[in-house]
């Protein structure tokens, strides 16, 4: 567009490249949802409680490593070589020469982390299972989580591998191939519980997972790069050399990373192996309470920060730090704006969604009290987490991993404390309310490390739209319980009633409190679609 600035065309990219991977994240988390659905229907809350600690080590390993530690330690680096290979073609061939060294190494590393985690497999059951303490899951149930456990581990090769395979397209802008990905795997687990679930119950989908992490994270996104070959010059020569100073500098990067980025996801980890000890039940309660919460933070919070994270990269690289400052506030605002609703929702509307999400099949009217009652404790470290996930983002774009670490780990100790202490004191209630807590703390935390490290654009703006924001949640939050309280109705038109009335209230409240974050992102977005489809360099 003739005239535009520089800034102006980039906001618009950002924004676009947001879209496409929070359409993308918003159907794998739908589909997601749709699993632990099946799950909990088909199998009932004790069953699905033993699967879901089956996952937690297979999953912790794939987030640590490939969604967070790897994956930010290396798109920064490739995107800078990719960046100074656009009028120097030694640099592109330096770029995937570190991708053929990175690949080699992450193959060979997670079939070693698989072998042990195998035989390691009983006392990491204990650890996820509550066998740790006196309550916790039965004898039978442990042994079952040890099983299903050797089955999963052996995905993680084809989920790590492919962790480099996402960094790289994203590198290469190629949103719309890495936002699919999930989606594939998820409905290879949810097509395996549905074919296999009668004959080998919880058992299909651990085969479901193996199934989708092979054919959608390794083949699926190896095939998108080798389409890129004459583009990019994609290239891969197995290599294990560490003496490489590219590869040097992602492990330095990426090892401090392992705590800064996955502390959300550490310390779900801890309050669900804290939660473990009321119960093969409760342990499923809270996961389904859970996975409905984390929907906005990981459809916002990922979205965004995965989108932003090459531009930021690439204005890092450039040493554009005034466009960094202003990109990475942008996405804060928009986060903050998009996720609000969400918790005004859960909280005002928790009974009647519990129930039309999970109340049928084997989950009983007693599981989705119990599972309601988890809900709104969540919800109140919905926007936290979706923050933490941009913020730690900013700090990577910058090289610098020391800074969510040091914040990480404070918040990771406090975890420990807050989730023993609550649940002593609050029973099942206390672990997630402790999860909200330390989210909260380790966000505060963040904001205030960023300003220093960088400053803020507008600092000004950042806030007023934190607090408006959540005057007009919870306003809608009141409006909701309001409603409800008023009319008797059945839960699939009690919740979207509920949400009807959020929704309209919140956007009514953010238009009274003058609030231009949503206004826009639409104009943007109208100005896009004006212009056709998206931009893929």
């Amino acid at each position: 567009m003739p005239g535009e600035s520089s800034a102006s065309r980039t906001s618009r990219a950002v924004l676009w490249a947001a879209v496409v991977t929070i359409t993308g994240i918003f159907g794998s988390r739908l589909l997601g949802l749709v699993r632990v659905m099946v799950q909990s229907s088909a199998f009932g809350a004790e069953n699905a409680g033993i699967l879901r600690a089956a996952f937690d080590i297979p999953d912790l390993l794939f987030y640590i490593v490939a969604g967070g530690a790897l994956r930010s330690g290396f798109v920064p680096i490739f995107t800078e070589l990719l960046t100074l290979g656009r009028d120097d073609p030694a640099k592109r061939a330096q770029a995937w020469k570190l991708f053929s060294t990175l690949v080699s190494l992450v193959a060979l590393a997670s079939a070693g982390l698989v072998l042990l985690g195998c035989l390691g497999a009983r006392p990491l059951a204990q650890l996820v299972s509550g066998g740790w303490s006196d309550r916790g899951f039965s004898e039978d149930s442990i042994e079952q989580v040890i099983w299903l456990t050797r089955i999963l581990l052996p995905a993680q090769i084809f989920l790590l591998v492919g962790g480099v395979f996402s960094g790289t397209l994203d590198s290469l802008k190629r949103f719309s191939v890495t936002a699919a990905v999930p989606n594939f795997y998820n409905l290879c687990i949810i097509g395996a519980m549905l074919w296999l679930g009668e004959r080998h119950g919880i058992a299909s989908a651990a085969y479901g997972t193996v199934c989708g992490a092979l054919l959608g994270h390794l083949v699926w996104q190896a095939w998108a790069l080798w389409r890129t070959r004459a583009e990019s010059g994609c290239s891969y020569r197995p290599s294990l050399n560490l003496g490489d100073p590219t590869v040097r500098r992602v492990i330095r990067i990426a090892a401090p990373i392992v705590l800064g980025l996955c502390v959300a996801e550490i310390n779900l980890k801890v309050s669900t192996w804290v939660m473990a000890i009321f119960g093969e039940a409760a342990r499923n309660h809270f996961d389904n309470a859970s996975r409905v919460a984390r929907l906005p933070d990981g459809i916002f919070g990922a979205g965004f920060g995965i989108a932003l994270f090459p531009f930021l990269s690439e204005m890092a690289a450039l040493g554009k730090t005034g466009e960094f400052r202003r990109q990475a506030e942008q996405i804060l605002r928009l986060a903050t704006i998009c996720t609000l609703p969400s918790v005004a929702l859960f909280c005002a509307a928790a009974a009647p969604l519990i129930d039309l999400l999970f109340g049928r099949g084997r989950f009983t009217p007693t599981d989705v009290q119990a599972c309601a009652q988890l809900l709104p404790l969540f919800a109140l470290g919905i926007v936290p987490i979706t923050l933490q996930v941009v913020l730690t983002r900013a700090f990577y774009a910058q090289q610098d991993s020391r800074t969510p670490v040091k914040v990480g780990a404070a918040a990771v100790l406090l975890g420990v404390v807050a989730n023993v202490a609550l649940a002593r004191v609050l029973d099942r209630y206390g672990p997630p309310l402790a999860l909200a807590l330390t989210s909260t703390a380790n966000v505060a935390g963040l904001l205030w490390l960023f300003g220093r490290r960088f400053g803020y654009d507008d600092a000004p703006r950042l806030w007023s739209v934190l607090w408006r924001g959540a005057l007009a949640a919870v306003g809608a939050g009141l409006a909701t319980w309001g409603g409800l309280q008023a009319l008797e109705l059945g839960r699939a038109a009690a919740t979207a009633l509920a949400t009807v009335v959020c929704l309209g209230t919140y956007a009514v409240l953010l238009h009274l409190l003058r609030v231009p974050e949503l206004r826009e992102a639409l104009a943007l977005l109208r100005r896009r679609g004006r212009r056709g489809s998206a931009p893929t360099k």
